[in-house]
């Protein structure tokens, strides 16, 4: 794993890291899309990863293995907060790779969360690291929409992502 900001940082996501924000491939042009609808079930987030396979051709191996786990982390915030009543299909995950970069966005019908409000990773107690290692990985990230619940983060083509 890698720090794309070159420094230190507090773990804890702020609410700015995670702006109210259209993902970039809206803006910067996609060159190919693929998606997915998943069961909030256990198997959501191993589908997912394997979903990720394709992608090695536009990302370095170390972006890759950011990919592998961010994709893991999202999805399986997806399957906690997911209504068990809206579990068939209720998770969808869309990646569109642009000649810049690979975008990631994760939707769930659950109640999403207020960024001001996060609380963190907390020593010793489980949860809360997923969306502090989506905001220490990756150069860009944020929430696209609220119903659903969609969660976006992009990773630059290549083996870096750039300096923020």
């Amino acid at each position: 794993m890698h720090d794309p900001s070159g420094g230190a940082r507090s773990s804890r996501p702020q609410a700015a890291e995670w702006p109210d924000a259209p993902a970039p491939w809206r803006t910067d042009g996609p060159v190919d899309h693929r998606g997915l609808r998943l069961d909030a079930d256990t198997s959501a987030p191993g589908i997912a990863r394997r979903f990720m396979n394709p992608l090695a051709g536009h990302l370095g191996q170390e972006a890759m293995e950011d990919l592998f786990l961010l994709v893991s982390e999202l999805v399986t915030n997806a399957v906690i907060h997911t209504p068990p009543a809206r579990a068939p299909g209720a998770i969808g995950v869309d990646v569109h790779v642009t000649t810049a970069s690979v975008v990631v966005t994760v939707t769930d019908p659950g109640p999403g969360f207020d960024p001001a409000r996060l609380r963190g990773s907390r020593p010793g107690m489980p949860g809360g690291r997923g969306l502090e290692l989506v905001t220490l990985l990756t150069p860009r990230r944020g929430i696209e929409g609220r119903s659903p619940f969609a969660l976006w983060f992009e990773l630059t083509n290549g083996a870096e992502p750039p300096a923020r």
